[in-house]
């Protein structure tokens, strides 16, 4: 209890005040003790977030790694289709309708959702062709579609 306690055992009126400092005394060393329990767990809380900052960091990179130069939008399996097979040197329709079987109304929405994106191209000379943009080149080879 140390050197109070001491004196205030040495004054009989003072016993009162004796109790008192041993149940502060008994709190404070409680409290000590919930101090350096809460000072643990601090520590153990800031290495996890430590940990999940890393990870984070590490998600945030191979989110910008799959989306770099990506559109906004995701495309299907027959637009893509679509747009590999243009990109690659077919650029007729005739040809693109036959070497791809899809109905006429299909067809017609995936050229309008690449033309849209600005993927590919609609050129209306002697024949309807198609051609792929610079943004669906860079589409197509960022994904290694092109041959």
């Amino acid at each position: 209890m140390g050197w109070i306690a001491d004196l205030l055992s040495e004054i009989p009126s003072a016993a009162r005040y004796k109790t008192q400092l041993e149940q502060m005394e008994a709190e404070n060393a409680a409290l000590r003790e919930k101090t350096a329990v809460l000072e643990l767990k601090i520590t153990n809380l800031e290495s996890e977030n430590q940990i999940l900052q890393s990870k984070l960091l590490a998600a945030e990179e191979v989110i910008k790694h799959l989306t770099e130069g990506a559109p906004g939008f995701v495309l299907d399996a027959s637009s893509i289709t679509i747009l590999q097979a243009i990109g690659n040197g077919m650029d007729s329709v005739y040809l693109l309708m036959q070497e791809i079987d899809l109905p006429r109304a299909d067809w017609d929405q995936h050229i309008d959702i690449l033309c849209e994106h600005g993927l590919a191209n609609q050129q209306n000379t002697f024949m309807l062709e198609y051609s792929v943009t610079p943004k669906g080149r860079k589409y197509l080879a960022d994904r290694n579609l092109l041959q």
